[in-house]
């Protein structure tokens, strides 16, 4: 027999918490009253009371890895709360999504670096017996900082409420926050509807302010290029450091959506779709290095999950 460890903390609403992961403890919203968190030993259900009410939070994670290596993990949280007229699931989408880069030569003095100018990353929502809706969704808008940070939460009762920052409110019993890092690239949310979210994460411009635009009439694109007059056709490439870690590594989404559904409902399905979009980059030798910059190719790669409202589960199923 499995046997469970009941965790109670007693939190006073005028001090400060700090993050404990994706769920975290609810303040009071009035000052000097208390909450209870009690959290089985497993780690997959909390118990979380405040003023007297009292809601269940579970977790459930799976992950899938593509063909192509991409990876992403589904975090849900799956609200039990029986002071709201419908159920809500609180799901992040973190994973990671290898740029593709490859640097070769077509001879001594023509070089190619194939880069990924392009992420993309939608969340279809699928469902089966009864209406299932994206209600909210994070990042929103365009996000032009390195750093992304993005927080959703939830209150008794039903109310969701999300910022741009990594931070807690003492209103709110759940919170999950959403954090990644973009250097030299912008992410835009393309889709944000009750059926569909969708992000792309494009490259802006190098640390120098070249971009894909760039043009010089003698030495053409120098968004990669080294050097102007030395160098080969593999040498004369920005080196890594100066590069984002998107181009020389790949890019690790970490995207935030809410789902709602009425009660009663047993099971519906998320699709997720991972794109890397390819541009090819050259330079070629004749007095001087010129670059030059071309569209090259596309990838996109789908995984299905299952959400079990009634068992408060997530998994792969294709």
């Amino acid at each position: 027999m499995n046997s469970k460890k009941i965790i109670t903390t007693i939190l006073l609403s005028s001090m400060v918490i700090a993050n404990l992961g994706l769920a975290q403890p609810v303040l009071a919203n009035d000052l000097g009253s208390k909450s209870e968190i009690r959290k089985e030993e497993n780690g997959n259900v909390t118990i979380i009371t405040q003023n007297n009410k009292q809601i269940r939070k579970y977790s459930s994670t799976d992950s899938a890895t593509t063909k192509s290596n991409s990876k992403i993990t589904v975090d849900a949280s799956f609200v039990d709360d029986k002071f709201s007229s419908e159920m809500t699931t609180i799901i992040s989408l973190k994973g990671f999504i290898p740029s593709g880069r490859k640097i070769f030569a077509l001879s001594k003095y023509r070089g190619v670096m194939r880069w990924p100018i392009k992420y993309m990353v939608d969340l279809k929502n699928n469902s089966l017996d009864s209406s299932v809706k994206i209600v909210d969704s994070v990042p929103k808008n365009t996000i032009s900082t390195k750093e992304v940070n993005n927080t959703i939460s939830y209150s008794i009762g039903g109310g969701i409420d999300t910022s741009n920052k990594a931070s807690l409110n003492a209103n709110y019993a759940v919170s999950k926050s959403i954090s990644y890092v973009q250097p030299d690239y912008n992410t835009i949310q393309t889709n944000d509807t009750n059926s569909i979210a969708s992000w792309n994460t494009e490259f802006a411009e190098t640390r120098d302010g070249y971009n894909v635009n760039s043009w010089n009439i003698v030495y053409g694109n120098q968004m990669f290029m080294r050097s102007r007059y030395s160098g080969t056709s593999t040498t004369n490439f920005t080196p890594d450091y100066q590069l984002s870690s998107l181009i020389t590594g790949g890019f690790s989404p970490n995207f935030g959506v809410v789902l709602t559904a009425p009660n009663g409902t047993k099971k519906s399905q998320i699709e997720i779709s991972l794109k890397r979009e390819i541009n090819s980059y050259h330079i070629a030798w004749d007095t001087e290095w010129q670059g030059r910059n071309y569209p090259d190719s596309k990838i996109e790669e789908t995984v299905k999950f299952e959400l079990d409202w009634e068992k408060h589960t997530i998994r792969q199923i294709s």
